[in-house]
């Protein structure tokens, strides 16, 4: 058995209560949202909270009985690159479809400051690691909920704006 120490310890149940906490807000919003996008963006990133809890337990688990833990399992089981590019196309199947509330538009903001917290609280407790691969795993975090945030993010510049959204998606076109 691998001695842990107490700030370790600490900083795994951290992870699970914050991962937790997402899980809940976007189940919650998933159910509350009006329109498909939201719902299918919400339940995505519900799905995803689980999956990070379940991989910081086994993480925990193995660390704890001196096993080693296989982060390349943890990362091919993430899928914010696959649901980025759906979103994208919905984008363009909804366009003429969507008329957004303040209601769905904050949502999403809520969202995107609760994963811009995930970031600062992983790159906080990756930096703090003493375990070479705790700061992978941490790393790894950081790396998903900055990808959360950008799913997020285009979400919302997209419900605000549709039109300037893909303006912005496709650059600057100059005639003449």
């Amino acid at each position: 058995m691998t001695h842990i120490s107490e700030e370790e310890l600490a900083a795994y149940k951290s992870a699970i209560q914050l991962e937790k906490e997402g899980q809940r807000f976007f189940s919650d919003s998933a159910k509350k949202s009006q329109d498909k996008l939201g719902r299918e963006v919400f339940e995505f990133l519900a799905k995803e909270e689980l999956k990070h809890i379940e991989s910081i337990e086994h993480f925990r688990k193995s660390r704890r009985e001196g096993r080693s833990f296989a982060m390349e399992a943890v990362i091919s089981k993430s899928g914010a690159e696959t649901l980025h590019s759906g979103i994208e196309n919905i984008f363009k199947v909804l366009e003429k479809e969507v008329k957004p509330t303040a209601a769905d538009l904050e949502v999403y903001q809520l969202g995107m400051n609760f994963e811009a917290r995930g970031v600062a609280f992983y790159k906080k407790v990756k930096e703090e690691a003493t375990d070479l691969r705790a700061k992978e795993l941490f790393a790894f975090l950081v790396g998903e909920e900055q990808k959360h945030y950008k799913i997020l993010e285009d979400c919302y510049n997209y419900m605000e704006n549709p039109g300037e959204y893909f303006h912005r998606r496709e650059g600057w076109h100059v005639e003449g």
